[in-house]
């Protein structure tokens, strides 16, 4: 028990006891952990500021400039928090008065704690041009925290730090901004550690996690991290923020095309936040992890997004009965998701207008221009694309409202992409100027390379292949300059087609190696078969080209020939291989059918009869069990071409006729005018012949 002192003790005469002192200190203290408790764990602004406001008055009364300092930054971050939306003024103008006061005293630690301060202010909200500043803020009160030798304080200024890179991350700044952001988290782990404060390494294994994602690291190498940061959160009693990090998990799984291993972290932080919401009044967190969990199923092919209907209604059910508008608003915009991704668009229109009309009662603004661009999906999804374009627009307009040019970029981006799939470049390209010029307004480096890649693609439906490489070109630059590995093989991508359209094509194949050798890098198996087929196609084009460009072939000219075939098929098996494992992530099985038909070309074409016909029947399985009649007209089509190799002719003729029937069926040209190609190859006479009568009516 502490001992009452006596002056005769040793305390000079005059002063206030130091057990009193003490007692005052240990007061502040306590309080300064409930506020941190309150502003963190439990997101209540309100409390969180009395109790800050409280250490803050004791601090002064001690002259306890630490205390000070520190309780300023929890009152900064309690008034934010007071204003989630708008401008978060009281916390700058308490920012600037304390910041003046600190720096006419010279008091160095507490001008820096007001810049870590500002840093949190700014770093949100306020623009890409702040959350820069925010982030110069913070490495200079870093400084002089070390130089203080203040490791309270520096882990603090590491953490935002980390939390600023993380938040450019978000914004598109690519993984070299991650990279960095791994950095300062690490280093905030090591110094929470060191000063023994959980909460706050818990903190940093989360943007640990987070800054790996966003590195292009895989989900498995990061998972680890926030595990640890849930367990740490879990201990500390913190519920809301050890179901953010499950949440985030189960996010990241989705979005890294892992969505089924993270469905049991997605079903664990709904549990949670249904249990401690109903206390906190915070719905729309239980809405966004049911989104998460909802994306889980649908990852799961046909069945999974049959599930996801189901469960997408249950929650439109509960948060109905809850009585939260905002939440139920959230419910039915997933609902509409998974109906689309069952391709049933009337009711996914009926749930996205229901959202749309809840988020106009409700004056948000953001969010219906968020339903608006979800309806416009719909609508071409349906073939409506006169809706499509309102939708658009309107969300286009809301944008401008908002004052946001990031976000009227991104709309503006969607036109763009419209006009394509319309088949409309010069509409397209007209979109993209503005789109670009938006996304340069915002320093948006990443949405403005992903347009220029839009733009080759006009400028290639155009047949303007030089102005479309250049335009590659130029995004795969950006795109390193943001060391961004998936862009970049995504502008190779974009290359290898450009040179296959324009009939170049050992430049395609060497875009598409590039290509595939990222992809690899970066632990995206679907893009990686991708190339494969790309490669084992372009091999296969440079072989026949080679083959038809001279009358009579050198004896190099048939190896170099038969090495391109051969080529062809160890990519395409390659890629086959890896296909057949990614059967989840490809339900309608269109990655392994097209590889697998390739496949049976190759081996058709090197002599190998046996394993081409084989290949050829997996194939045609694959489009009868998916009910893919072109597809299937295809495949007859690559059987006829096999058997006539193999001087089969009555079987090549039976099956060009079955490719020739279905195709005209389907009203799919392309595919009568190969089926009369084989056709004409099997028996060119009886063809002509027939040709000519039809063409004299006769």
């Amino acid at each position: 028990a502490l001992q009452h002192r006596t002056v005769g003790s040793g305390q000079a005469a005059g002063t206030a006891p130091r057990c009193c002192a003490m007692g005052k200190g240990e007061e502040a203290a306590l309080l300064l952990k409930k506020a941190e408790t309150a502003q963190v764990d439990a997101w209540n602004p309100d409390e969180s500021l009395k109790a800050a406001n409280e250490a803050l008055e004791i601090y002064r009364e001690l002259k306890d400039g630490d205390g000070v300092a520190r309780a300023l930054m929890l009152v900064a971050g309690s008034l934010l928090r007071q204003t989630p939306d708008g401008e978060p003024t009281k916390a700058l103008e308490l920012v600037d008065a304390e910041t003046a006061s600190f720096r006419a005293s010279g008091d160095r630690r507490g001008e820096a704690a007001m810049k870590v301060a500002l840093a949190e202010i700014n770093m949100d909200r306020r623009g890409d041009e702040k959350r820069d500043e925010a982030l110069e803020m913070a490495k200079d009160a870093k400084a002089v925290f070390i130089d203080l030798e203040h490791r309270v304080l520096e882990a603090k200024a590491t953490m935002v730090i980390a939390m600023i890179l993380v938040k450019k991350c978000d914004k598109a700044a690519g993984p070299k901004c991650a990279r960095q952001a791994l950095k300062y988290a690490r280093e905030a782990i090591a110094l929470a550690q060191e000063n023994e404060d959980r909460r706050m390494e818990a903190k940093g294994l989360y943007l640990l996690f987070t800054a790996k994602m966003y590195s292009e690291a895989s989900w498995r190498d990061g998972v680890k991290y926030a595990r640890e940061a849930a367990m740490i959160y879990q201990e500390l009693g913190s519920r809301w923020w050890q179901a953010i990090t499950l949440r985030t998990v189960a996010d990241w799984a989705l979005m890294k095309g892992q969505g089924r291993d993270g469905l049991k972290f997605a079903e664990e932080a709904l549990a949670i936040f249904r249990e401690i919401e109903p206390q906190n009044d915070k719905r729309g967190w239980e809405a966004s992890c049911l989104a998460t969990l909802v994306g889980a199923y649908a990852s799961g092919g046909e069945d999974g997004t049959e599930v996801a209907v189901e469960v997408a209604k249950e929650g439109v059910e509960k948060l109905k009965a809850s009585g939260d508008k905002l939440s139920t608003a959230q419910a039915f915009d997933l609902l509409a998701g998974a109906y689309l991704l069952n391709e049933d668009t009337t009711e996914a229109l009926n749930a996205a207008e229901e959202s749309l009309a809840l988020y106009r009662e409700l004056g948000n603004k953001r969010c219906e221009a968020h339903v608006l661009n979800e309806i416009s999906e719909i609508h071409m999804k349906a073939e409506n694309d006169k809706e499509a374009f309102a939708a658009y627009q309107d969300a286009f307009t809301i944008a401008q409202e908002l004052g946001d040019t990031r976000y009227q970029a991104r709309n503006m981006s969607s036109i763009v992409r419209m006009h394509l799939a319309q088949r409309e470049p010069d509409k397209a390209l007209e979109a993209a100027g503005e789109a670009i010029s938006l996304y340069q307004q915002a320093g948006d480096k990443d949405g403005e390379g992903v347009v220029l890649l839009n733009m080759a693609s006009a400028h290639m439906a155009k047949g303007v292949f030089d102005v479309a490489l250049g335009e590659v070109e130029e995004a795969r630059g950006i795109f390193q300059d943001l060391e961004s590995k998936d862009r970049e093989a995504q502008a190779l991508y974009f290359m290898a087609e450009c040179h296959t359209r324009a009939e170049r094509f050992e430049l395609a194949l060497q875009a598409a190696t590039q290509a595939k050798a990222l992809y690899a890098k970066v632990n995206n198996k679907v893009e990686e078969s991708s190339m494969l087929l790309m490669m084992a196609q372009a091999n296969l084009s440079v072989a026949d080209k080679a083959h038809s460009s001279t009358s009579r072939e050198s004896k190099d000219e048939q190896r170099r020939v038969r090495k391109a075939f051969t080529a062809a098929l160890k990519a395409a098996k390659e890629g086959l291989a890896i296909a057949r494992k990614l059967a989840e992530k490809d339900p309608k099985m269109v990655l392994q059918a097209n590889l697998v038909s390739t496949v049976a070309q190759t081996q058709g074409v090197l002599g190998k009869y046996k394993d081409a016909l084989k290949s050829a029947a997996e194939a045609m399985r694959i489009a009868q069990d998916t009910m893919d009649r072109t597809g299937e007209a295809s495949t007859y089509i690559l059987l006829s071409q096999i058997h006539n190799w193999n001087g089969r002719v009555d079987e090549a003729k039976s099956n060009a006729h079955k490719g020739m029937e279905l195709a005209q069926k389907l009203q799919d040209e392309y595919l009568e005018q190969m089926a009369a190609f084989m056709l004409q190859q099997i028996e060119p006479q009886v063809f002509d012949d027939a040709h000519a009568a039809a063409a004299h009516g006769g």
